[in-house]
């Protein structure tokens, strides 16, 4: 068989014999292309699939849109990975979204739309009753509304459930800031959360980032100092703050 056409062939053949299979057989089809997905498979094998995947929402999504994302990723399109992120967004799963959103579209070389996200996240988050992105990050230099990217003009009243049903657990404004490379806004967050909560590996780690991409190596040493029994897990070892 010549090779590249069978290669081309193989979504439409695809599709073809999939009309022929009853229910259970789709069922345990669908299940192992998923397995598939998340497989150690080669990179070629990988962007097959996610192409028949495409070709198939044409007629059936026979896939969780979150489980597209997460191959298109794997395949390094971003491009593609950027629309399933975006429709997992305006299905409702908005806080799960926000900082793969805005990686995506720093990976594409397109930071204001990165902003945009955050953006849009804040507006939603405020709409639904939840508190507002720190004054400080409201000062920075943003660019126009019409920058702002698809996902601030994409959801409507359809996709509105309440702030703890998809946004609740998944509103870490640090993270997003960092993401974005507002170091200086994410380390503030961070510092007032290990106020909180002095032990909270994630935040530490956070805190330590931040201090490391503003050049503070000295206060990231420290911190890494009074926080040794957190980081290693051996809690009974005493936090000194004068270190």
């Amino acid at each position: 068989a010549y090779q590249p056409l069978a290669r081309e062939l193989f979504s439409a053949a695809f599709v073809c014999c999939w009309g022929e299979l009853n229910d259970t057989y789709r069922s345990n089809l669908v299940f192992s292309l998923e397995v598939v997905f998340s497989a150690d498979a080669s990179l070629e094998i990988l962007q097959l699939l996610l192409n028949l995947a495409e070709f198939m929402e044409h007629d059936l999504d026979l896939f969780d849109i979150s489980v597209l994302a997460d191959l298109a990723l794997k395949c390094r399109a971003y491009a593609r990975a950027l629309h399933y992120k975006e429709r997992e967004y305006i299905m409702g799963r908005g806080g799960s979204c926000v900082e793969q959103l805005i990686d995506i579209n720093k990976k594409l070389d397109l930071p204001e739309a990165a902003l945009g996200v955050l953006k849009a996240a804040k507006i939603e988050i405020e709409r639904r009753g939840g508190r507002s992105l720190v004054a400080s990050h409201n000062r920075a230099e943003s660019p126009p509304d019409k920058m702002a990217y698809s996902v601030i003009m994409s959801y409507g009243d359809t996709t509105v459930g309440d702030l703890t049903s998809s946004w609740a657990g998944d509103i870490i404004y640090e993270s997003w800031l960092a993401k974005l490379g507002a170091w200086a806004e994410a380390l503030n967050l961070y510092e007032e959360k290990l106020i909180d909560n002095p032990n909270d590996v994630d935040t530490i780690l956070g805190c330590m980032q931040c201090y490391d991409a503003r050049g503070s190596w000295q206060n990231t040493l420290d911190l890494a100092g009074r926080s040794w029994g957190a980081l290693s897990g051996d809690h009974t070892i005493e936090s000194d703050p004068t270190s």
